[in-house]
């Protein structure tokens, strides 16, 4: 990761493990506080979203990082109905997102980021599940820079080599993505 910032390429992270530092601070920091952010997005007639963001910067407990990060926590309650016992219910499911990033707030506001975060699913969704379920591909593991940057030139090559394959056309064309954003 110091590798990416040094490049001056921003990094959004999902932190899952609550032993680390960070979280373990973040999540100190934003039990006294009242969010910093708060919103709703209608889903449906009968579903809605009521979000609410943490948002502090400044974060330089994570272990060996040498840049200062931001920590967003975002909480997700969705309301809407289930049927349970055959009866239709009023149903709130919560869920909790803490994620790390490099972008400032005045680069990405948290609405972007919980974006951002939601795209990464996707991702792993689709494009993951493709390479382990139709090409064998186990989950790799990678900490060391070398590692990470061969593996990263890796998919580069594969990605540009579809274009060779699927040329483009009149109509359209098969298009791989791979957006790295430049520090401003």
């Amino acid at each position: 990761m110091n590798h990416l910032c040094s490049k001056n390429i921003h990094l959004v992270v999902r932190l899952k493990d609550k032993r680390m530092h960070i979280v373990k601070d973040a999540e100190g920091l934003f039990s006294r506080q009242v969010p910093a952010k708060t919103w709703r997005e209608d889903k449906s007639s009968t579903t809605h979203l009521d979000i609410s963001a943490w948002d502090e910067e400044q974060f330089n407990s994570w272990d060996g990082m040498k840049k200062p990060l931001r920590v967003v926590k975002i909480v997700e309650s969705r309301y809407g109905y289930a049927i349970v016992g055959g009866k239709r219910q009023e149903a709130i499911e919560r869920h909790e997102i803490l994620v790390a990033t490099t972008l400032s707030k005045n680069e990405a506001p948290p609405e972007l980021i919980r974006e951002i975060i939601h795209r990464r699913w996707e991702i792993e969704n689709t494009g993951y599940h493709e390479l382990k379920g139709n090409w064998n591909m186990g989950h790799c593991f990678i900490h060391q820079e070398v590692a990470f940057q061969v593996s990263f030139c890796g998919f580069m090559f594969f990605g540009g080599q579809s274009f060779l394959a699927f040329p483009v056309t009149e109509t359209g064309a098969a298009m791989l993505t791979v957006v790295l954003a430049p520090e401003r």
